[in-house]
């Protein structure tokens, strides 16, 4: 699953955004009502775990959805923006959040995004020792080996989308 960390406009990351953006990438129904039914004092009370709910609780039925599904791989592209103008404490507490949703079972995380990430194993040890880095150096358009090799991506691509009867490349 492929989910963009979202930019609320404000100086601080959402994880309410985010968590609500994973469970709509996941076609999660009812994703703003969600609930569970807890016995209190013999009697059963409805606790809403997202929308009004607390981020940790929208965390915990995202958490829940993922691990129930199975899901392999969550891809946050743009992650970058989960981490800008963090310091001390607030770091900490992001990292921890990051670290809750890689301790799922079987569920890899992949940040992706700009050169910003390469900073991130050097700001914590325990991510550093999960971590792996991947660089994807920039395509040159220079009629090279690259152009070369976008061109038989797109090429593959092509074989696998499916067109109108006669029709062998895209229309529009």
């Amino acid at each position: 699953m492929i989910v963009v960390a979202p930019s609320s406009g404000e100086n601080k990351f959402s994880w309410r955004m985010f968590f609500q953006k994973i469970g709509e990438g996941l076609a999660e129904p009812f994703m703003d009502s969600k609930h569970r039914i807890e016995l209190v004092d013999d009697r059963a009370v409805v606790r809403f775990v997202t929308s009004g709910a607390t981020v940790a609780g929208m965390q915990m039925a995202i958490e829940n959805v993922l691990r129930e599904r199975r899901t392999k791989i969550l891809v946050i592209d743009e992650s970058p923006k989960m981490l800008r103008v963090l310091t001390g404490k607030s770091l900490g507490i992001h990292f921890d959040a990051l670290q809750s949703l890689s301790d799922i079972p079987g569920l890899t995380l992949v940040l992706a995004g700009s050169y910003d990430l390469l900073e991130i194993p050097t700001l914590n040890g325990q991510i550093a020792r999960r971590s792996n880095t991947a660089h994807y150096s920039r395509y040159q358009l220079d009629g090279g080996e690259d152009q070369r090799q976008f061109q038989q991506v797109l090429t593959k691509f092509m074989e696998y989308c499916v067109f109108p009867a006669g029709v062998r490349e895209p229309v529009g």
